[in-house]
């Protein structure tokens, strides 16, 4: 799935395209990181600080080459030396530089141009990291992407519906089960039933006096749910308390209005209990929807107005996590400054993470 991660502010935006469907997209197992994750007074501060202690800066471009020293913002022409190109093979670059030349009043700088990088794994920053500042070429915007570019798209008709297809064989047989999908920079909707807003549970034929069993069936309103052709790939997901349960279907019987499910729900349902399918081919019905055919490994897509096939850009997911803190706090390497400014956040400052509820200290959040 993709989303904005403003941790990094206005130096570096990074465009996060992962699948949150089944885990946290990034998992903060806190770590001694002195990160300046670059605000715009951290960066005046760094910037100030630069020439008088001293500066090394490591580029990272599209353009770029993990064999290349990484000290320029671009190629030279005859392509002997420029940017690296990997944020990954940056961090290695000032780890290394770290142990080979320590040097505490060295201000370290991993400056990311603009551009889409694809991550074959999350990009782990760990207590050697400390002091480190990440941030984007001045003027660009540099996506850290967990997704992977889906290519290939061909135009089809598939009962009277226009819409483009791609084969996905890393896909077939279910092995790769994503749940979201974008494109031209917009999440597309995995098509559902009903387009808008919700059903509602009518009831439980297997209802629990224990609220935390759930149910593995329940009944639905006539006409809600039918017995499609493509239904068992679709997914119910259904809302009780405080929680979501993503239920694969197995069957629907329309004569008793009964839909059954391969695991039963996080907690017990309630009559009233709001839901909707998603994932169905048959519920593939207008402009800016996608399916899977999880068997196939075919990918279908239903175009929004003004999109061209020969311009279609689309990222599916394939990391659950983009971004990794990771520390040692059973050895005392906790999280020990991390700023960001998300804009929605109220200042906080405390601790969190081990058993004695220490993983970080002193993280302000907020503007």
């Amino acid at each position: 799935m993709l989303f904005v991660f403003s941790c990094i502010a206005s130096l570096l935006r990074v465009i996060i395209e992962s699948d949150m469907s089944t885990k946290h997209p990034w998992s903060t197992s806190c770590c001694l990181l002195s990160l300046l994750l670059a605000t715009p007074c951290l960066r005046a501060q760094a910037e100030a600080l630069a020439p008088r202690l001293g500066q090394t800066r490591f580029f990272v471009a599209t353009n770029g080459n993990d064999r290349w020293s990484g000290a320029l913002p671009a190629p030279k022409p005859d392509g002997s030396d420029g940017p690296f190109a990997t944020p990954e093979r940056a961090l290695k670059a000032t780890r290394e530089l770290k142990q080979q030349s320590p040097n505490p009043k060295r201000t370290l700088t991993v400056c990311v141009r603009g551009g889409s990088y694809f991550l074959d794994q999350p990009l782990a920053l760990m207590p050697e990291d400390s002091g480190l500042i990440l941030t984007a070429y001045p003027g660009e915007t540099p996506i850290l992407s967990g997704g992977l570019p889906v290519i290939g798209w061909r135009e089809i008709t598939l009962d009277g519906k226009p819409l483009w297809a791609a084969e996905l064989p890393a896909a077939r047989g279910g092995k790769w089960p994503f749940h979201e999908l974008w494109v031209n920079g917009q999440r597309a909707v995995r098509a559902r039933q009903p387009n808008k807003g919700y059903l509602a549970v009518a009831e439980l034929p297997d209802k629990s006096t224990n609220w935390t069993t759930g149910q593995s069936a329940f009944r639905f309103r006539e006409g809600d749910l039918k017995a499609w052709a493509t239904v068992t790939n679709a997914e119910v997901v259904v809302m009780t308390k405080w929680v979501e349960s993503r239920l694969p279907v197995l069957a629907v019987d329309e004569k008793e209005r009964l839909v059954r499910f391969a695991k039963r729900s996080v907690f017990s349902l309630e009559p009233g209990d709001l839901y909707y399918a998603e994932g169905a081919l048959d519920f593939l019905d207008q402009p800016g929807e996608w399916c899977l055919d999880p068997a196939a490994g075919t990918l279908y897509y239903w175009p929004r107005p003004g999109e061209t096939i020969d311009r279609v850009h689309a990222v599916a997911p394939v990391l659950a996590q983009v971004l990794r803190l990771e520390g040692r706090p059973q050895t005392g390497q906790l999280l020990a400054r991390i700023f960001h400014s998300p804009p929605d956040l109220p200042r906080f400052r405390g601790f969190f993470g081990d058993k004695s509820g220490r993983a970080a200290r002193f993280c302000p959040y907020g503007n």
